[in-house]
């Protein structure tokens, strides 16, 4: 199976029990796993190499650096520009790799890694799972702009199977990058809304369970965490300065844990997080704090 994943140095932690937890599920299978990064340092890559292929023999991990000047003055999320390297990952993979899977370094595969990469896309260019409408949407005017219908689904891009040759032949890339300069300005959000927009009608909806959402300010049921994918939304992220704020700590916890990963220090994140992100995830944490007590 290919894996893909997009960090950079600020995303190692929850990158390593990410795929820790993606090593555990696929179960002795063999992983192909590609990590694409915009700023990692040698010593980074040594500890995610160390990780994966120290571990276990049947794991290949490929590293490859984008530069993330090509992405010029898009507008990331949260700061981040790092989400819009996806966009390039089924040109820059091996020519051999006919399918990949794409995770969010804030995901948890708990089980059915190997389903869904084998699962019938029927003709699609990917597969990802939906949670809301266009009129749920924060980017609502703009895809009834680009001739959405109220009710029509929109995913998350944060777990998504690629069809590697069609989204090739499609020319996906080349029209997403297109679509991000001309109306980067008109959303947030990084790449879900150029996703959505450019693959509309071209996406199969897969099963909630294969990303089921897990946010800072409402608990999750731990009745869920015996299959699929959980997926940790919103910030502050469990693994933050602050992320003892969010209420499902504890689960991201166990699985840090489980797996021998240790947290980074308050100075590392001091060093490499900006204040306003410290303070926005601080803020968001205490709010869910004050209403899950009231």
């Amino acid at each position: 199976m290919d894996i893909a994943y997009c960090v950079n140095k600020k995303m190692i932690e929850p990158l390593l029990v990410s795929s820790a937890s993606l090593v555990r599920a696929a179960a002795n299978n063999p992983l192909n796993i590609w990590i694409f990064h915009t700023d990692l340092g040698g010593h980074e890559i040594a500890v995610v190499r160390s990780m994966l292929e120290g571990r276990e023999a049947n794991v290949k991990v490929n590293v490859i650096s984008f530069d993330g000047d090509r992405l010029g003055n898009w507008k990331g999320l949260h700061g981040e520009i790092v989400p819009f390297v996806k966009i390039f990952i089924a040109e820059s993979v091996s020519p051999e790799v006919e399918r990949i899977l794409y995770l969010d370094a804030d995901v948890i595969v708990l089980s059915g890694i190997l389903n869904l990469f084998n699962i019938d896309m029927d003709g699609n260019v990917v597969a990802a799972v939906s949670h809301e409408t266009v009129n749920r949407s924060y980017a609502r005017s703009l895809y009834l702009g680009e001739g959405f219908g109220g009710g029509d689904r929109i995913f998350n891009s944060g777990v998504m199977l690629i069809d590697v040759s069609r989204w090739k032949n499609g020319g996906i890339s080349d029209r997403l990058v297109r679509f991000v300069d001309t109306n980067h300005n008109r959303y947030d959000g990084a790449d879900q809304v150029p996703m959505n927009v450019i693959l509309r009608n071209r996406v199969m909806f897969l099963p909630v369970r294969y990303n089921k959402r897990v946010s800072p300010g409402k608990r999750f049921d731990p009745g869920n965490l015996k299959e699929g994918i959980i997926h940790f939304v919103g910030i502050p992220k469990p693994w933050d300065l602050g992320g003892k704020l969010n209420v499902n700590y504890g689960i991201y916890e166990s699985f840090r844990d489980k797996y021998g990963i240790r947290p980074n220090s308050v100075m590392w994140h001091l060093n490499n997080h900006n204040f306003i992100r410290i303070a926005k995830g601080v803020k968001s944490g205490l709010v869910a704090r004050f209403k899950n007590r009231v």
